[in-house]
């Protein structure tokens, strides 16, 4: 996903991580965003929030990082901190039978 945007890991401002409250989906996937990610780049857990929704979780990450780039505050948070509207959003889905997806967004240019 950041080789089709053009994008590097440090451009990178927050992670929507697909992590479920399942251990045994959660931790490699962690694993893996700790080892391409620094610890400075914040990695949320929006599913913590509204659940685990199936096949509508990637949309609903995907309109909640829309709401990120307006301003409204990054939370539940994994780790890092997030002082300012995030302009680069990769959002991590992870589906029940091994499918995974990763998508970009862009904040829209002022």
């Amino acid at each position: 996903a950041l080789r089709d945007a053009g994008v590097k890991a440090d451009d990178i401002d927050v992670v929507s991580s697909g992590a479920s409250g399942l251990p045994s989906f959660d931790r490699p996937e962690l694993a893996a965003l700790s080892r391409l990610f620094s610890e400075h780049t914040a990695i949320a857990l929006p599913k913590a929030l509204y659940g685990e929704s199936f096949g509508a979780s990637g949309a609903f990450a995907m309109l909640q990082a829309i709401e990120w780039f307006a301003g409204a505050p990054v939370a539940k948070l994994w780790r890092g901190v997030v002082e300012r509207a995030p302009r680069h959003v990769l959002v991590v889905n992870v589906g029940f039978y091994g499918n995974v997806s990763a998508v970009v967004l862009r904040a829209p240019s002022h």
